[in-house]
């Protein structure tokens, strides 16, 4: 009953959060995201995977929607770090994936392929087939920007069909 009850206060605070960011409220979307963060905290390895996936990955999306790089830096760097210590390749190769975000908003086409190359071993592991397709998506556009146009057509029909090759 207890873990029930925790993962329902932390999906409250998640809801608090998007609804914030809906009213383009970044301080109050943040700061629900910081409550959420510091239930996980006091729960520290009794926290669910599901539970840190979605907390850093929702509170990446919103600072990506806000451009808001250091944010998106700080949210995915937070799974990374979860992800490496539970060695669990969906919050690594996720937290890669974001961390490619932040470096879209940076205009830094080469180190978010960089990130890319580091999330496809882990999103192969985990078998998570919408970040593969993320993933593929922004390697296209981070090879268009770096003017390899072949490439990133060539990227573009295996994203939309479910075979991303790996970046």
């Amino acid at each position: 009953v207890v873990g029930k009850r925790t993962a329902d206060y932390i999906e409250a605070h998640l809801e608090v959060a998007v609804y914030a960011g809906r009213q383009f409220s970044k301080p109050g979307a943040y700061a629900a995201y910081q409550r959420a963060e510091g239930i996980l905290q006091r729960l520290g390895p009794q926290a669910s995977d599901l539970s840190i996936y979605q907390l850093y990955r929702q509170w990446g999306r919103l600072a990506y929607d806000f451009s808001d790089p250091e944010a998106v830096e700080q949210a995915y760097n937070k799974l990374l770090q979860s992800g490496l210590h539970r060695q669990n390749p969906l919050l690594t190769g996720s937290a890669y994936n974001g961390l490619a975000q932040a470096a879209e908003l940076r205009f830094s086409p080469v180190q978010g392929l960089a990130y890319l190359e580091r999330a496809a071993p882990f999103l192969d592991q985990s078998g998570r087939l919408f970040e593969h397709i993320e993933a593929s998506n922004r390697q296209g556009l981070f090879r268009m920007q770096l003017g390899q146009y072949a490439d990133a057509l060539e990227q573009a029909p295996l994203a939309h069909s479910g075979r991303a090759r790996s970046p």
